[in-house]
């Protein structure tokens, strides 16, 4: 698993995932849209990430009190958390 997927409930949430991530944690995301596998969660938006930065990503969740539907790899789309 090299990628994983962060589906978020928003456009706002990912955007601003995905500014956290990068000035607090210089860490490189990606904004994609959904996989039609998972579009079905609600939004169409999600964060692509390396799985090496998913641990911080998911403190940044929590402390930031940004909502997601779950966490997924990337390849096989199946849920992580």
């Amino acid at each position: 698993m090299n990628k994983v997927l962060i589906v978020l409930l928003s456009s706002t949430s990912a955007f601003s995932m995905k500014t956290m991530l990068e000035t607090r944690y210089k860490i490189h995301s990606r904004i994609i849209q959904a996989p039609a596998k998972l579009a079905y969660l609600g939004c169409t938006y999600c964060i692509e990430l390396d799985a090496s930065d998913m641990k911080t990503a998911v403190n940044l969740l929590r402390v930031s009190g940004v909502s997601s539907k779950g966490i997924y790899n990337a390849d096989t789309y199946e849920k992580i958390l």
